[in-house]
């Protein structure tokens, strides 16, 4: 079917309409007008389907570590039969680009059945291998970031290293300066909170009193 208009079987093709039954059984009527001025895709006929992934790892993965990576999840792929092997098709495992937040490396393979449902599950399995493999070499998945660059420190304020401060403190954190950044994470939705020369690390208005991994801290209390 067109792309953006439906996707389900041809059940009949009339004089101006084509009669489609959508996956979730809802009939949809498309002019034959459209069906002849746009491309259109034919599931039935495919002989493999494609996984085309972006995994992106975080910049603090090693050389190393990043060729053991896509050396086992190429391993992973060449060595399952539920995937089509060169040179029947190809199928990449490759450092892509240096992203903005990420190291990232493309995964383009393609599996030998066509159902959706099984490749959905074989999609399931190889993500499950990657999450494995990435855990395995020592390496972590990256996640949008961004860094402010502070220029003056804050009297009062005690170094310790990473996660050494106790659990129960509602202590706000903030990162050694000495023109390194502190670490803003989308994922914990996390912002800067400066007052009166203080800078504070807070989520959703709460004092955030753990301290995100792989960073050393400064510890300010709030009055």
């Amino acid at each position: 079917m067109p792309r953006g208009l439906c996707e389900g079987t041809v059940e009949t093709i009339g004089l101006q309409t084509t009669k489609v039954r959508r996956f979730d059984q809802a009939p949809v009527f498309v002019p034959n007008s459209y069906l002849a001025d746009n491309a259109v895709t034919n599931f039935s006929q495919m002989t493999s389907r494609r996984i085309s992934w972006i995994i992106g790892l975080d910049y603090s993965t090693t050389i190393g570590q990043l060729r053991d990576v896509r050396d086992a999840i190429e391993a992973y792929i060449l060595g399952s039969q539920d995937f089509v092997h060169p040179p029947e098709a190809v199928a990449f495992v490759r450092v892509d680009k240096f992203n903005e937040s990420s190291i990232d490396l493309i995964v383009y393979c393609f599996t030998r059945t066509t159902v959706w449902g099984d490749w959905l599950k074989i999609k399931e399995e190889l993500a499950d291998a990657i999450k494995a493999i990435v855990k395995k070499a020592g390496s972590d998945f990256a996640f949008p970031s961004q860094s402010l660059y502070v220029e003056a420190v804050p009297t009062g304020i005690e170094l310790f290293p990473h996660n050494t401060a106790p659990s129960s403190d509602p202590t706000l954190w903030v990162r050694p300066f000495r023109k390194a950044a502190w670490h803003e994470s989308q994922q914990h939705s996390c912002f800067v909170d400066a007052r009166a020369g203080e800078f504070a690390f807070r989520r959703f208005g709460h004092f955030v009193p753990t301290i995100p991994d792989k960073m050393t801290f400064q510890r300010h209390r709030l009055p």
